[in-house]
């Protein structure tokens, strides 16, 4: 939280550091506070924007300098039982190829269910579990759609 209210003086040091130059920094150097870092970490300035770009540059290049070889990969990528041959995979499918939708068959809930009215199917369904009321509906849905039966199911 005293971050936040640190903020603003922080970026107007950092300002006045480019705008006077790097031979003023000791003037603006905030004053040292207690704290629990190590006191070589308490003293010195905190580097400025240029000095951690030049930091960086120097680490790139000993990175780059360095003989680092990657790693080798588990499988060789060329490697035929690879998923990335360059082919599509053959996919097995079933009906026309324009059939994109899901067909579910229903059978009757119980024997001799088509026949039944609608009077008798709300009747049996009041004392039934929820899966048959669930049967009841789809079998309905996909057939009769009888409105009283619909919302004996629901």
């Amino acid at each position: 939280m005293t971050f936040l209210f640190r903020l603003p003086f922080l970026l107007l040091e950092q300002l006045l550091r480019r705008l006077l130059g790097r031979e003023d920094q000791e003037r603006f150097a905030p004053t040292a506070q207690p704290s629990t870092e190590p006191a070589s970490s308490a003293t010195a300035p905190p580097p400025t924007a240029d000095e951690a770009i030049e930091r960086r540059v120097v680490r790139e290049a000993e990175a780059a300098a360095s003989d680092l070889t990657p790693p080798t990969p588990l499988r060789p990528i060329g490697d035929p039982g690879h998923l990335d041959d360059g082919g599509d995979p053959l996919v097995e499918s079933f009906g026309p190829a324009d059939d994109v939708g899901a067909t579910i068959t229903v059978e009757e809930p119980w024997d001799g269910y088509a026949q039944q009215s609608a009077v008798a199917i709300v009747a049996r369904l009041r004392g039934a579990d929820p899966a048959t009321k669930a049967v009841v509906a789809l079998y309905e849905r996909g057939h009769k759609q009888r409105a009283t039966v619909l919302r004996a199911t629901g």
